[in-house]
């Protein structure tokens, strides 16, 4: 009984870079493709967090207003 690298990888990964890596030939380029998903990932996630900051400072109040 064989088990093919594809059905691990499906395990392992998101939807999404699993569709990228489907149809790679060899594990160079599985690792190079999955290496830049992480990248793009992280650069995602600190946009969204510098959005969600200034969000938040625009949402505290100023000196001039009140709770009522």
């Amino acid at each position: 009984m064989t088990v093919k690298l594809p059905f691990f990888l499906h395990q392992c990964v998101e939807d999404a870079s699993f569709e990228k890596i489907a149809g790679v030939a060899t594990s160079m380029e599985t690792w190079q493709i999955l290496e830049a998903c992480i990248e793009g990932a992280e650069k995602i996630k600190k946009v969204r967090l510098q959005t969600m900051w200034c969000q938040y400072k625009l949402i505290q109040m100023r000196s001039s207003e009140t709770i009522a």
